[in-house]
């Protein structure tokens, strides 16, 4: 929250961008659309920081995974609307998507633009005195080779700044950053860092609890176990911290356990004592899908409104909450989701009749969408799936939709069908095996065009397994590989003919497999493809044996007698994923 400006505010997330609120509209407008595809890594927004000289100015720490390019921070001087780079992209890495409840590690001096420190994961703090423009390193804050790094800067004044190591503690300079010493005593695995409204007390939160640092000596004024609501979790982890603009001695701060809800405490007296604000709580939400479960998961930051006393602005594993009144005896919190609903899509399937979108979400399970233009009511459920991979439907009966998928950390797979378009759904009574009769993971999924009890399922780890009677009983399949190993794999090399109930095709290293029995035995009808590791494969409604194949940087194919010879389209050089239109145009 801009500390001059009322309403202005910004969120960072993992992989989808930053955003500012739209007072008027109520809702979030997306900063990054600017970027392309090849800069697709800055969409993990590591940190964010706003000048508090300069109310059109804001800093982002970008980058998503450390081992793609590019990384770098970003300078817009028009609240984000554009975007210029600093290049400090050679040396500096981020990650926004791995730690991404510490912050922030980006600050900008009270009084002086000019100056500006960034904390790496990596190379240590990096200072800038010419507002971006340059960067030069300091000294005293050790390089870190565990990908945490430096993850929180604050200034007190325009010379004085203290900053969080992950793994060494917490760090402060008074030469305007251009030299470090840790602070003896400090917590040495520091989460967030917040100065009280006076500058006389710094507040840390950490992996044992809440530590305070005023007059040269640091205090455990972590809430006692006792104030805990969730009993079975009580972890003295503390992520999100707060401090009043207003008053010096009022501070929140929150659990960071990973669970819903999360514990959020009040003191009015610089943490000497505290209540737990969710002891009693409301929740509006804007988002009709989203489960009661949902409020304060993981709670990642809190910020109380300096243009609006009592008014404190938090954010969560799910999205953004907002209330007037965070002394009220039962806090009054609403939802702030319009424009900025961040789900990460696994498939989506448009039928020709029934539902007009179908979702497969990671974390979310799937959504069946009738409005484009609002929320869907629910999530598909029954089972829920952590996350839904994979979907597809029966061309002769578009209401017969199957979805597979499980959870991305665990060993099990699940799936389920629906008769009527999504609306409701039937687990399956079973899903394939492997020799330790354990249910393999998530995967992809292919529906017969004539017969929508008859299902072919890719798993990870796995050749394809068939069912003939909608999941009941499952049977291996001949002749077609392992294909998938891990679960983020953006490939979809598994398709259903859409005319010939009795005939899929499968995609893999080049090679292409074609089976004709319904998917009880396989054949390579094709090997002179190019082996890519993204392959999304579509076959045409209406035309049986027409296909469509992106191979990443390969390109794309079309063929036309169901994969026996495929022809490369020219001038495309690099094919991410096709989508079929009414008629089966091919849009890449």
């Amino acid at each position: 929250i801009h500390p001059a400006a009322p309403d202005l505010i910004y969120i960072r997330t993992d992989v989808g961008g930053a955003y500012r609120w739209d007072p008027d509209g109520r809702r979030w407008i997306q900063l990054m659309n600017g970027f392309g595809y090849e800069e697709r890594n800055f969409f993990g927004v590591d940190g964010i920081a706003v000048d508090p000289n300069d109310d059109q100015v804001v800093y982002l720490a970008a980058g998503l995974n450390p081992d793609l390019a590019p990384h770098d921070v970003l300078k817009s001087a028009d609240r984000g609307r554009t975007w210029t780079r600093t290049n400090l992209n050679k040396r500096f890495w981020a990650n926004g998507n791995a730690g991404r409840a510490y912050g922030e590690p980006i600050a900008v001096a009270p009084g002086d633009s000019r100056l500006v420190l960034v904390g790496t994961r990596f190379d240590g703090i990096w200072r800038s005195t010419d507002g971006a423009a340059t960067w030069t390193k300091a000294a005293g804050v050790p390089d870190d080779a565990n990908g945490l790094g430096v993850r929180s800067i604050v200034f007190k004044d325009g010379t004085t700044a203290y900053a969080g190591a992950v793994g060494y503690g917490v760090y402060v300079t008074t030469d305007g950053g251009a030299s470090w010493s840790l602070l003896p005593g400090s917590p040495a695995f520091p989460n967030r860092l917040q100065l009280s409204a006076d500058g006389g007390a710094l507040y840390v939160t950490h992996a044992g609890g809440i530590a305070k640092y005023a007059n040269g000596s640091w205090t455990d004024v972590t809430p006692p176990a006792s104030l805990h609501l969730n009993k079975k979790r009580d972890s003295f982890n503390y992520g999100a911290v707060a401090t009043d603009p207003g008053d010096p001695d009022h501070v929140l701060a929150a659990r960071l356990t990973d669970i819903t809800i999360e514990d959020i405490f009040r003191s009015t007296d610089g943490g000497a004592t505290w209540t737990n604000v969710n002891a009693s709580y409301k929740v509006k939400y804007s988002s009709p899908w989203w489960p009661p479960g949902y409020f304060a998961g993981a709670v990642a930051a809190l910020a109380m409104d300096p243009h609006s006393p009592g008014a404190v602005w938090m954010a969560d594993w799910f999205g953004v909450y907002r209330t007037g009144d965070i002394a009220a005896a039962t806090i009054q919190w609403e939802t702030l989701t319009h424009g900025h609903e961040e789900v990460v899509v696994m498939d989506i399937e448009t039928p020709p009749n029934g539902a007009l979108l179908l979702g497969a979400y990671a974390d979310n399970d799937g959504m069946r969408h009738d409005d484009l233009t609002r929320f869907p009511s629910q999530i598909f459920g029954n089972p829920r799936l952590h996350e839904t991979t994979d979907i597809d439907y029966s061309e002769a009966d578009p209401n017969r939709v199957v979805r597979v998928g499980g959870y991305h950390h665990g060993i099990s797979g699940s799936g389920a069908y629906s008769t009527d378009g999504g609306r409701t759904w039937t687990e399956f009574a079973d899903y394939p095996r492997n020799r330790r009769n354990l249910k393999y993971p998530n995967g992809k999924v292919a529906v017969s065009a004539v017969d929508p009890n008859l299902i072919v399922v890719l798993p990870i780890g796995s050749p394809p397994y068939r069912s003939t009677d909608s999941g009941a009983t499952w049977t291996e399949t001949s002749g077609a590989p392992i294909v998938f190993n891990s679960f983020w794999n953006w490939s979809r090399p598994l398709a259903a003919d859409r005319m010939n109930g009795s005939t899929f095709y499968l995609y893999h290293s080049g090679n292409f497999y074609r089976s004709t029995d319904g998917g009880a035995n396989w054949t390579v009808v094709n090997s002179g493809l190019p082996s890519a590791a993204k392959a999304y494969l579509w076959a045409v409604p209406g035309s049986e044996g027409e296909l469509w194949l992106s191979l990443d940087g390969s390109g794309l194919f079309h063929s036309v007698d169901g994969g026996v010879t495929f022809s490369q389209i020219p001038k495309v050089e690099h094919a991410l994923m096709v989508g079929l239109g009414k008629i089966g145009r091919a849009h890449v």
